[in-house]
């Protein structure tokens, strides 16, 4: 009885470890960076451009001169990679270190980990992945702060446009006649039409951006399986069929291998669970493996 009580004991602990992994956007690292083993944390900072947050932790007790985080873009013809950041050292941890780098653009990243030290220096590269799941919201009280502040800027530039039309012309001291001031509402009246219609320009286009970004956002592909004996043996064949990937005018960039494979593919037998198996499906195209 104990024993059993002590392996259910064990099945929870293991799955309240694993359940802080499963469906989170960060990505977990462990490996070696030449002789350094290194454990890495990429934080996905959830909307894109955004600025990740990288933890290093060093396995073995060992003194290293630096760290170094480097971002990479999986096309490399889109921007030259900057130069690395130096991650700084954890205060009160000799064996962490944590740096912040911005994903500009949404796709396929290759996170270099560079450690030097006195043995050497060493690389690990930890593949991520750059999606927009979430849509930052404006706060009321800066968006009211900002709404002022624009139609304080709005009147401002209207009066100023009246006051050139009236008064730039005459002498110090001279009082605007009638037909000055006339043309000074006229041009007021210009002035308030061209910049309402920049507004509603502006307005468009944001939203444009907006709705933009928001068919951006990441949702799990749906995918079809299926199962089919081919010469006595049984295949898997593996289709993505969704429409927000099979579009030619897709926003995701293509797939990069993770860990040496395309596509790592997990099966539970669902009546039991008695049965589990780790695949890696070849790729017969673009959505087919």
């Amino acid at each position: 009885m104990m024993g059993r009580g002590a392996r259910l004991a064990a099945v929870g602990a293991i799955s309240l470890v694993a359940s802080a992994h499963v469906g989170s956007p960060d990505t977990y690292f462990e490996g070696t960076a030449g002789p350094y083993p290194v454990r890495v944390i990429v934080r996905s900072p959830g909307v894109v451009p955004g600025l990740a947050q990288i933890a290093v932790r060093l396995l073995a007790p060992q003194e290293v001169r630096r760290v170094l985080v480097l971002p990479v873009y999986w096309d490399p013809r889109t921007a030259a990679p900057p130069p690395p950041d130096v991650a700084e050292r954890v205060p009160g941890d000799s064996t962490l270190y944590s740096a912040a780098l911005w994903l500009m653009t949404s796709g396929s990243y290759g996170v270099q980990v560079t450690v030097e030290g006195p043995v050497g220096s060493g690389t690990a590269l930890v593949p991520v992945m750059a999606v927009a799941t979430r849509r930052l919201a404006l706060d009321k009280p800066l968006g009211g702060a900002l709404l002022a502040l624009a139609a304080f800027l709005f009147i401002g530039a209207v009066t100023l446009v009246g006051a050139a039309v009236k008064e730039s012309g005459l002498e110090p001291g001279v009082t605007p006649d009638r037909r000055r001031t006339l043309r000074s509402h006229v041009a007021m009246g210009v002035a308030t039409v061209v910049l309402a219609l920049a507004l509603l320009g502006g307005r468009r286009w944001w939203n444009g951006v907006d709705a933009a970004y928001r068919t951006g956002l990441f949702q799990p592909l749906h995918a079809t399986a299926t199962l089919r004996m081919n010469g006595g043996a049984r295949v898997l064949r593996l289709a993505i069929d969704d429409t927000s990937w099979t579009n030619p005018k897709r926003q995701w960039t293509p797939l990069i291998p993770d860990h040496g494979h395309l596509v790592h593919l997990f099966l539970v037998r669902d009546s039991t669970l008695a049965g589990f198996a780790h695949l890696h499906p070849l790729p017969l195209d673009s959505i087919t493996f």
